[in-house]
């Protein structure tokens, strides 16, 4: 009787390991579908996010833009916007001159083979 009941407790034991086994494959697989939706989820929110960024950068420089012109144009006299073209085309110019100097101080320290 000792023997039939160990039996039947090892039987029980057995059944339910197994059960148990199959229950958490499952959520692993459930894990791992849950994984895959929060990426995919994250993904459409960080584009969405970035097409949000894109079109107010769009707008703000538009409005910059236009902003902008409207000063020159219709605030600024003759004179002042003459200042403003020398003053603006200096500026590039000595941008162009530091970029340039940036440049050449790479190609001085360049080993040749």
């Amino acid at each position: 009787m000792i023997a039939a009941g160990s039996s039947a407790g090892v039987h029980m034991l057995r059944e339910r390991s197994e059960t148990m086994k199959r229950q958490n494959q499952k959520r692993g697989r459930r894990g791992i579908a849950k994984g895959r939706a929060k990426t995919s989820s994250a993904l459409q929110s960080a584009g969405g996010q970035m097409k949000y960024v894109a079109s107010e950068s769009v707008m703000v420089t538009f409005w910059a833009a236009a902003c902008a012109a409207t000063i020159y144009f219709v605030l600024l006299s003759t004179s002042q916007r003459d200042r403003l073209k020398r003053f603006l085309s200096g500026a590039v110019s000595q941008v162009r001159e530091a970029v340039s100097d940036f440049n050449d101080v790479g190609e001085e320290f360049q080993t040749h083979s």
